[in-house]
């Protein structure tokens, strides 16, 4: 293996790659090589550049995309697979600010993104031009058509749907919407009023209240300490 950081999300085979190919029959016009690289850390799903000269050795060459699903360096061995083309039906990504709804030509830069990617995994992390600056984004689930998970598949001369999730951001924000009102709502249940109201004479805040029903709670375990 060798690491070249002009690659991106295919590799470069070395020419004894292409005999095996060409020794067990395999067609080129049957469009995208499709291989799968494993390593002794993880695997992921890819296409393929060029095939190398002779002279150029016998390395497979990766960019930093892959190698953050493989996790080796220059020199280590991974385990190369060629599979067949799987055609995805949705795409369903998930932008991590707000703001990446406020790109104008999302749809154009996923379709040239897709396309030059060509082998898409199901968790990876890619970035899109906001209109401020880059907005990051990840691509959360990948379906065939009868809507089950798949692990990767091909997004060139495919049909494929794009669905958008809420953002991690407005999921984190409403993750903690909900649990403020699960507490309130049990402060409440226990005789919290809200914040400046009187509750035995005098005024108190959520702290106090909390810390009062702490101190409750010390005073009845410490009468039962023999």
């Amino acid at each position: 293996m060798h690491i070249d950081s002009d690659l991106r999300y295919s590799v470069k085979l070395p020419h004894t790659f292409l005999n095996y190919l060409l020794e067990n029959g395999y067609q080129f016009d049957q469009g995208v090589l499709c291989l799968k690289l494993t390593s002794g850390f993880g695997s992921c799903y890819c296409g393929m550049t060029e095939f190398k000269s002779r002279e150029s050795g016998n390395s497979i060459d990766i960019g930093y995309e892959i190698n953050q699903y493989l996790n080796i360096i220059t020199g280590e061995y991974v385990h190369v697979q060629r599979i067949d083309v799987q055609i995805p039906h949705l795409i369903k990504i998930q932008g991590h600010r707000d703001s990446f709804g406020k790109i104008v030509n999302l749809k154009e830069q996923l379709e040239s993104l897709l396309v030059s990617i060509k082998v898409l995994n199901s968790g990876t992390d890619l970035i899109a031009h906001g209109p401020d600056e880059p907005e990051p984004f990840t691509v959360i689930e990948i379906q065939d058509i009868e809507g089950q998970p798949l692990e990767w598949g091909i997004t060139v001369d495919a049909d494929v749907n794009v669905d958008f999730a809420p953002t991690k951001e407005t999921v984190e924000r409403e993750r903690r919407e909900e649990q403020e009102r699960e507490e309130r709502e049990e402060l409440e249940r226990r005789g919290y009023k809200g914040p400046g109201r009187k509750i035995g004479g005098q005024s108190i805040c959520r702290q106090a209240w909390l810390d009062k029903l702490q101190a409750q709670a010390d005073a009845v375990k410490n009468r039962h300490v023999p």
